[in-house]
């Protein structure tokens, strides 16, 4: 019978290894989509302060469909090729020349990571509405929204107690006596009786 602990720990050559998995992963996604990932980030914060969310979804998906049938056709003639061979020359060069930076084939990597990054270009809708879909900040309002908002809010109060105070100044129906009661916030005088 089990303790009805079933939690797994992963012992520390597999903690090393999911770690080295993700280092890779961060890694081949820079040398793939750097520009494009930086580019789809300030896109989609400006378009933020222009148009609501359900309109930048539309903006990013319209486009997104297209190019992303476009990267598809691309990655299945020569792409993917391009990308392990980058790959595979940035861990080699981190192997053999480690946190040696100068010694780094420098052009021989830049002369495989710009072809990739130009052809990766095309993700950018795509990506801007992967960083939409992951925003958590969409129900925020700006602060020039904000700031709009109340001076709007202000203006509108202050129409309100004009025309209050304009109803109040022209009141007709004001009775002559109502039982020592105070009528619009003035007490009314009662007549002395002999």
């Amino acid at each position: 019978m089990s303790s009805g602990n079933n939690s797994y720990q992963p012992g520390p050559i597999e903690a090393i290894g999911y770690a080295v998995a993700v280092a890779i992963g961060i890694g081949l996604a820079i040398i793939t989509g750097a520009p494009v990932i930086i580019l789809a980030f300030i896109a989609q914060r400006v378009l933020k302060n222009y148009i609501s969310t359900p309109w930048r979804v539309f903006v990013w998906l319209a486009p997104g469909i297209i190019t992303a049938y476009i990267l598809y056709t691309l990655l299945h003639h020569g792409l993917d090729i391009m990308i392990a061979r980058a790959g595979t020359d940035y861990i080699d060069a981190f192997k053999h020349y480690q946190t040696n930076l100068n010694q780094w084939p420098w052009p021989r990597l830049w002369s495989e990571t710009w072809p990739i990054w130009i052809r990766t270009i095309l993700a950018l809708p795509f990506v801007a509405l992967l960083i939409e879909c992951a925003d958590k900040t969409r129900d925020v309002i700006s602060a020039r929204a904000l700031a709009k908002r109340l001076n709007k809010e202000q203006a509108r109060n202050i129409q309100y107690q004009l025309k209050a105070q304009k109803k109040a100044s022209k009141s007709r129906h004001i009775p002559a006596s109502a039982s020592g009661m105070m009528v619009m916030g003035v007490p009314i005088k009662r007549k002395k009786q002999p």
